[in-house]
């Protein structure tokens, strides 16, 4: 199997010792928010953290386009007001790798005056590696706005049904249709965790049933997983193709390579008996 490993991490892959602390200051104990006037600005924000859950600083300056200090102010404010929360993600020595923001448990009433929709969803509930996925999925999806392709729709909370297992599985990530052949796609966010071959091989059982049964009239969505680095990759896939789940369905990719739209599959070549990496690309 010939690859060029590019062993790149981003801060979206889980590191050992990692842990998160959510920032408490004395108004997160207030129950009763008093009615504030938002500015456009910040309605964008609170717009952006109810449409992707939990962001960091850098994906919200990706997304508005808008300075650094004045995002930053804006976020002072939303916290302040108790609109907005924050959580630190720490190494095991106590350094921040990163920090990330989400709707308060008080800000639906605000949100609701701001004629503002609120998705129900309660971040806290989540352990570290499911927050790593959704925020590798909203940087997945931001990189791709940015490449100027245009985007149809997207979902953060998609399902697929397996008849042979009666149950259904949540992506990890998120489903995005593209305005091009009418290109769609599912992305499942692989991250290192306990029993990992365990989880995945059950969802990937799921999906191969959900593909191998699939009877509409348009195409099924193309499934992607997204690993944390190219070893990563190598891994799941020699699991994969040890339990005979050919690639017929499934591509990959990592953080990095998500970036240039770059996906990876494997074409076995009978005459060298062995596995050939081929690169292509979304949206082509």
């Amino acid at each position: 199997m010939s690859i060029n490993l590019n062993k790149e991490k981003s801060i979206f892959s889980t590191l050992e010792g990692e842990h998160k602390k959510f920032m408490i200051n004395h108004n997160n104990l207030i129950t009763e928010v008093k009615p504030i006037k938002l500015s456009n600005h910040e309605k964008k924000i609170l717009n952006i953290l109810n449409k992707f859950f939990c962001v960091t600083l850098n994906q919200i300056i990706n997304i508005t386009k808008f300075s650094e200090d004045c995002i930053k102010e804006d976020l002072n404010i939303l916290e302040i007001n108790n609109i907005i929360n924050s959580c630190e993600i720490l190494n095991k020595n106590n350094n921040i790798i990163l920090t990330f923001y989400f709707l308060s448990k008080n800000s639906k009433k605000i949100l609701e005056n701001n004629n503002i929709s609120i998705k129900e969803f309660n971040i806290r509930n989540k352990n570290l590696i499911e927050i790593k996925k959704i925020l590798e999925w909203n940087e997945l999806l931001i990189s791709v706005i940015n490449k100027n392709i245009k985007i149809i729709g997207f979902n953060n909370d998609f399902t697929i049904f397996s008849k042979l297992y009666n149950d259904s599985i949540k992506i990890s990530g998120g489903y995005v249709k593209f305005d091009n052949k009418n290109q769609h796609y599912v992305f499942e966010i692989i991250r290192e965790e306990k029993n990992l071959e365990i989880k995945l091989m059950k969802k990937i059982t799921r999906y191969k049933d959900f593909y191998d049964n699939y009877k509409l009239i348009a195409s099924p969505p193309k499934l992607i997983l997204v690993c944390e680095d190219d070893n990563q990759i190598l891994t799941v896939f020699n699991r994969l193709i040890y339990k005979k789940i050919e690639q017929y369905f499934y591509s990959f990719t990592t953080d990095s390579r998500i970036n240039n739209l770059e996906l990876i599959n494997f074409k076995f070549n009978p005459n060298k008996s062995k596995w050939i990496c081929i690169k292509n690309y979304i949206n082509s």
